[in-house]
């Protein structure tokens, strides 16, 4: 045999010899579109012959390859192992040589059909865009320019046709030194197929485009010009005549616009309209821009603009296709105003946003029920004078369709205004996060009201006690029936007792994934209700938690993968003996328990899987190492030690020594120095160190900790240390991976020693200073 599997017996050759490489090329291919990039990593260190027969594949399988970040010095190497390329993206593209680059793979891959490409280097100039797009010429139709120096008065691509660029999408987004002259430039060589033109926060007015022909922007859909502070009326109104038969999206905001601007056209097909912070826009010439555009408007925003909302009644049509309305933070929108805004919505809305205003929404009454039977998500987050009878006349209009409401900071107390028969039936979350007058009444009511569908209940920071909540449901009622709650949250519910607890458990149902009560008194010694779904678990500052209660809860649980005890009063004595078995916790937090003891952490750890455990948090712990501890975790993955005080250089010997397969270490606000780890076996898989606010961390200690996790660190943090840069040179090891490099406020760092640690790092290296 040779190694392929024989056309017709290769079903049979497989069950007598099950290896990877005679899997037929059909199930092969399937297999892979299946797997990510990191499994098709592992799967080529098979053997040989597999890499060769998954890059075959691979090749004939993927011609569209996206990279969000990308150096260019890695192109020539792609675009060499690569046979087929018929998309090239990449949102991020660094280096210095990359029209060069650029070049190369262009003329590698004549079957090349798009490329879309995003630059935001600041060196990067009016010459290097010319040369690129004439290299590319109609290849490139995305091209993100956001935060360059480009402005657009030297662009001259060398190509003789301006129908030979076809860029659709051309973001110049936060280009300060874009001109007039300079856009007016660009969009006559890239505007004739433009789609989508972003220009926000630049200097531009707008004017500048009066001379460009009327078709330059025939086929612009989006137009963003949010933060231009520039940006004048005429502007806007110069650059209307340009699109406005095909423009579909306009972005006004943080403008200082009036908006008289949108008024010379009285047709347009503009769906999604954003005035938010317009402050300058008043309610008659609002109610003119809506009488122009309102017809064809699907989303309109315009939150934290200074309007009381009178005055729309004068509007003679209605917005009957709209279906996204927000209002966020318009802080002067009175009642009246609110019910001439709604009275001028059509039936298909299906958002309203109004948090943070000061309505009560009482005087609805005059509308009609049932006014937006399409209505599925209302946001009434933090409106402090909205009562019971304000939400019960808005709920009145939703045509009992509602699936998210959020009366998080609201005067909300009992639902008692509706009836029985107007039921959350189809609801699903709800969020009284901060309602401080909503109590067990208002949540006995809503269970009540709900359907099956209710998966996400959020009354955090509520005065609910939970011991008037009525189980009676859970054995009466047709298992279709019950009430199936998948994410709980109870955190910061000062009054709940430990009855009312396991009233609400049981009530909710036996699906629970998500629990947090954290910052709650109970210490979940009575709970009886079914946890065996739960998968996350948060206890966050539960001071009553003991060993014993906390062994008893889970206990109860059979899925938990991630159990949150941060600064709760656990000390993990007592659990020793237990029948707890953590077999699927992938994640722990015990930051800041600040009685937990060595030998309680190891109790703890010892009922955990020691093959499931990923993520370990132990900052603000009394941890000194690990000898003490004495438990295996070979897949722990993330080691957590900020401001472990006890930590010295020999505990960080000790844990060094004992997960060697570490990629993500904090041992930042640490009392260590980096010495004496010489002798360590090399971290071969460490992605992230930080060793900010070390204040003992020396050069030497710093070096030889490098020494040994150079090989695949990509993210270093030395923020606040005394590291002076010096010995660098005498460095054998290169930090060739190195991405991002953090020396805020390294005060001893001199220029000689910065110049030393940039020559030991890779040429993709981003360097915060």
């Amino acid at each position: 045999m040779d190694g392929r599997p024989d056309p017709v017996l290769g079903t049979r050759m497989i069950m007598c010899q099950p290896t990877l490489e005679l899997i037929p090329w059909i199930p092969m291919e399937i297999i892979l579109q299946y797997l990510g990039i990191r499994d098709k990593k592992f799967l080529r260190l098979v053997s040989f012959t597999m890499r060769e027969r998954i890059e075959e594949l691979e090749n004939s399988l993927f011609k569209k390859w996206k990279f969000s970040r990308l150096h260019c010095s890695q192109i020539s190497t792609f675009s060499d192992a690569i046979d087929i390329i018929s998309e090239f993206s990449v949102e991020n593209l660094l280096g210095e040589r990359r029209v060069e680059e650029i070049e190369y793979i262009v003329d590698e891959h004549p079957e090349m059909e798009k490329i879309k490409i995003g630059i935001h280097s600041k060196l990067f100039s009016d010459f290097d865009l010319s040369f690129m797009m004439s290299i590319c010429e109609s290849l490139i139709v995305s091209l993100d320019l956001s935060r360059t120096n480009i402005s657009g008065e030297d662009f001259a691509p060398y190509t003789h046709c301006q129908d030979l660029l076809h860029v659709e999408d051309l973001i110049l987004s936060q280009c300060l030194k874009l001109t007039e002259e300079g856009l007016a430039l660009l969009l006559i060589h890239c505007g004739r197929k433009l789609k989508y033109l972003d220009l926000s926060y630049t200097e531009v007015t707008g004017l500048g485009l009066s001379s460009l022909p009327a078709d330059s922007l025939s086929c612009l859909q989006s137009l963003i010009l949010c933060g231009c502070s520039r940006i004048s009326d005429c502007g806007i109104a110069t650059m209307m005549d340009l699109c406005c038969k095909s423009l579909k999206q306009l972005d006004l905001s943080f403008t200082n616009i009036s908006g008289s601007g949108l008024l010379k056209h009285s047709v347009s097909n503009i769906e999604f309209l954003n005035l938010r912070f317009c402050k300058s826009i008043s309610v008659n010439i609002l109610c003119q821009i809506l009488e122009a555009h309102g017809c064809s408007l699907i989303f309109l925003n315009m939150s934290n603009m200074s309007i009381t909302g009178s005055g729309f009644s004068i509007l003679s049509k209605s917005m009957d296709k709209l279906e996204h309305l927000c209002m966020r933070c318009c802080s002067s929108l009175t009642d009246s105003g609110l019910r001439e805004i709604l009275s001028k919505c059509g039936r298909g809305v299906v958002t309203l946003d109004f948090s943070n205003t000061l309505i009560t929404a009482s005087n609805l009454m005059d509308l009609l029920p049932g006014a937006f039977p399409n209505l599925q998500r209302i946001n009434f987050n933090g409106c402090k004078n909205l009562a019971d009878c304000g939400f019960s006349h808005i709920f009145s209009l939703s045509g009992q369709r509602l699936r998210h409401i959020d009366l998080s900071n609201t005067r909300v107390l009992s639902l008692r205004q509706i009836s029985n028969s107007q039921g959350f039936k189809l609801l699903t979350s709800m969020c009284l996060k901060d309602s401080f007058n909503f109590a067990d009444e208002g949540l006995e009511r809503l269970l009540d009201g709900c359907g099956t569908s209710l998966k996400s209940l959020d009354i955090s920071g509520t005065k609910v006690t939970g011991d008037l909540i009525s189980c009676k449901t859970l054995k009466t009622s047709k298992r279709d029936d019950k009430i199936c709650i998948s994410t709980l949250v109870l955190e910061q519910c000062y009054h709940l007792s430990e009855s009312g607890l396991d009233n609400i458990l049981q009530r909710c149902g036996q699906r629970i994934q998500l629990l947090d009560l954290s910052g709650t008194k109970i210490s979940g010694a009575q709970i009886k209700a079914d946890l065996r779904s739960i998968i996350e678990l948060k206890l966050k500052g539960c001071e009553n938690i003991n060993s014993a209660s906390l062994t008893k809860l889970l206990n109860q649980t059979d899925q938990l993968k991630i159990l949150n005890l941060f600064g709760s009063g656990v000390s993990g004595e007592g659990i020793r003996g237990s029948t707890l078995q953590l077999s699927c916790l992938e994640r722990l937090n015990l930051g800041c328990c600040l009685a937990l003891t060595d030998s309680g952490l190891r109790q703890i750890l010892s009922c955990c899987c020691w093959t499931s455990l990923q993520i370990l948090n132990l900052s603000n712990t009394g941890v000194q190492g690990w000898s003490r501890v004495a438990v295996q975790l070979p897949s722990l993955s993330t080691l957590i030690l900020q401001a472990c005080w006890s930590l010295t250089d020999p505990g960080l010997v000790e844990i060094l020594n004992e997960f060697p397969s570490l990629q993500i270490l904090d041992i930042s606000y640490c009392n260590v120095s980096g010495a004496g780890i010489r002798h360590l076996p090399h971290l071969l898989q460490l992605e992230r160190l930080d060793l900010s606010y070390c204040d003992n961390l020396s050069d030497n200690g710093l070096l030889e900790l490098l020494e040994k996790c150079a090989f695949n660190l990509r993210f270093l943090d030395l923020t606040g240390t005394n590291i002076t840069g010096h010995g660098f040179t005498a460095m054998d090891a290169f930090l060739l991976r190195l991405e991002n490099l953090v020396l805020f406020k390294c005060d001893a760092l001199s220029d000689r020693g910065l110049l030393a640690i940039m020559e030991k790092c890779g040429s993709s290296l981003v360097l915060n200073y």
